[in-house]
């Protein structure tokens, strides 16, 4: 008989043999590997066939274990940042209703904020060491197809996907999609490679495939909240590749 709060484990009976791991985007071959326990990445590539418009060089991969650690900690950061909200002392009257207007503003962004979900991937950058990172099962590999547009969206006037020109920069993109709203904070732009990795350089150069991420401005005066708010903003846009409002 169980009773309310036992916790209840299901185990094997015999040591793990073989993972699946899922390959998607720009592929003829299989698109489930079964991989025997202990295969790496070069394993799993070494069983797919590309297409001809694949950009293997921008290999994605997301990791179950990966999303859940991503989600764990931006929970961390949202009790941070309700405990500043919530615990801030006002000296008068006027500046107490300031501050309840603030946290039923600041309540509204937690909820959304806990409402994302991380796709958990794994930047993998230079591939030379990548080839023999262990996979785990339920790992998803994604082979993107070559294309000629970079993604401009966030808090810009006209969010759109913008012709890829080798010699435009990251304002440059942003300028072409209409610059930045009056909620934007011009100095938080950053740059989503497609291989995970992520740049805060509007001098830099996107590639075809890239996204241009600009997030908006912290509107508060209490330190720690816009401190808490900015971190937080800077997660879900890595790990969700979304930039959340307030």
């Amino acid at each position: 008989m169980l009773s309310a709060g036992d916790e209840l484990a299901v185990v094997t009976d015999r040591s793990v043999e073989t993972i699946l791991v899922r390959v998607d985007g720009a592929i003829e071959s299989s698109r489930v590997l079964t991989l025997p326990f202990g295969a790496r990445l070069r394993d799993a590539l070494a069983l797919i066939t590309p297409k001809p418009q694949a950009r293997m060089e921008a290999l994605q991969l997301y990791r179950v274990s990966v999303a859940q650690r991503q989600k764990e900690m931006l929970e961390v950061s949202l009790r941070v940042l309700e405990t500043a909200a919530f615990t801030a002392r006002s000296a008068t009257s006027e500046e107490s209703s300031l501050r309840s207007q603030e946290a039923a503003l600041v309540t509204r962004f937690i909820e959304r904020a806990r409402a994302v979900e991380p796709r958990g991937q794994v930047v993998l950058g230079d591939r030379s060491g990548a080839l023999d990172m262990l996979l785990e099962d339920g790992d998803v590999l994604y082979i993107p197809e070559r294309t000629s547009v970079v993604m401009v969206h966030g808090e810009v006037t006209l969010p759109n996907a913008i012709v890829y020109d080798r010699w435009s920069r990251v304002r440059d993109y942003v300028r072409l999609a209409g610059g930045p709203t009056q909620r934007s904070a011009y100095s938080r732009i950053l740059l989503l490679r497609q291989d995970g990795t992520v740049e805060h350089n509007v001098n830099a150069r996107p590639e075809p495939g890239d996204e241009i991420l600009v997030l908006p401005k912290v509107g508060t005066r209490n330190v720690e909240v816009a401190r808490g708010i900015t971190q937080i903003l800077y997660q879900i846009a890595i790990a969700a590749k979304v930039a959340l409002d307030l």
